[in-house]
């Protein structure tokens, strides 16, 4: 009876490999800030009232007027020496689908 080997890499080998190249890969764009917020919008239409998405509506009009330009600068400035602009906040302990990201990120 044959006996196997098995060769498969060690874990630490196999994310060397899986990262390796990650230096050179193009950045991850940042996305349009008006695109992003009509994305939104047009994913909630579906899910809410009339009265609900006009709210909705508002508030994404007052976030464009008011604090997203800056949040958004403040991101591209953030990205600019960054390899992945969001890689660090997805090992965050709040990002969980069975946690509130705005309750723990923010409060």
């Amino acid at each position: 009876m044959a006996t196997s080997t098995s060769t498969s890499p060690s874990p630490s080998s196999s994310t060397q490999k899986t990262f390796a190249a990650q230096d050179s890969l193009p950045k991850l764009p940042i996305p349009d800030l008006h695109q992003t917020c009509r994305r939104y919008l047009d994913a909630l239409r579906p899910l809410q009232s009339t009265k609900q998405h006009a709210d909705t509506v508002h508030a994404v009009a007052d976030f464009l007027a008011r604090d997203g330009p800056a949040l958004q600068d403040r991101l591209r400035r953030y990205a600019s020496d960054k390899t992945s602009y969001i890689e660090q906040f997805c090992a965050l302990p709040c990002v969980h689908p069975s946690i509130s990201v705005l309750a723990k990120c923010t409060g």
